[in-house]
């Protein structure tokens, strides 16, 4: 290997892992797109597997409707964007409807990191009465909130270990009075940068000053 690929390839590893962050608000991605391994979601060059507890599967619901949002006006919220929550929002499809409709019955949603990154997964905002548990398959729980208000919405926040591919983030539904299973959407997940550990940054200053002390020289 000549010194230039090695400085590469040194480059490359320390940064691969670290990517920038990502908001997940099934707005600005690649909408859900079917596979064989399942429904995924790119957003800002990340992938990501979407699950759901049964139902008709992960959908999206544009919380931005005009049209008495097929009958399932409870995810709108009163004002676009409060609380993170705008346009698409995430649900369990009710197996009864044709159209876009949160199931009753949900009892979680999983999301799963498929790109080989690291990210911290600190927020996820939440629509319609219920009690929310946001947990990862690394973390039990990070947090909990109860809406008792129909279209009522929040934020939680938190910091969840750090999470490499194949790792997951879920949100549980309950009803307000604990009871498993609910209707209800989240939205507005963000995931931020792992930082660079201090021996990592120095390491790197290193390669690109033997860098560019060879690029000199020749």
């Amino acid at each position: 290997m000549t010194f230039h690929r090695f400085i590469g390839a040194a480059l490359a590893a320390l940064l691969a892992a670290s990517a920038g962050a990502v908001t997940l608000d099934f707005g600005g991605g690649t909408g859900i797109t079917e596979t064989d391994a399942g429904p995924i979601y790119v957003q800002d060059g990340v992938t990501f597997g979407l699950s759901s507890s049964g139902g008709a599967g992960p959908a999206l619901f544009n919380s931005n409707c005009l049209d008495a949002c097929n009958g399932d006006a409870d995810l709108q919220p009163a004002v676009q964007d409060e609380n993170g929550v705008a346009g698409n929002v995430l649900i369990q499809q009710n197996p009864n409807e044709d159209r876009p409709n949160d199931d009753p019955n949900t009892l979680f949603l999983t999301i799963t990191l498929l790109s080989d990154v690291q990210l911290i997964w600190t927020g996820v905002s939440l629509v319609d009465d219920g009690l929310y548990k946001a947990s990862t398959n690394l973390d039990a729980m990070l947090g909990e909130v109860t809406l008792n208000g129909e279209s009522e919405t929040a934020e939680l926040d938190f910091a969840s270990s750090v999470l490499g591919m194949g790792d997951s983030v879920t949100v549980s539904f309950f009803l307000p009075n604990g009871n498993a299973g609910a209707s209800g959407a989240i939205d507005n997940l963000i995931f931020a940068p792992v930082p660079l550990p201090a021996s990592s940054q120095l390491l790197l200053g290193a390669l690109g000053g033997m860098a560019a002390m060879r690029h000199r020289k020749a």
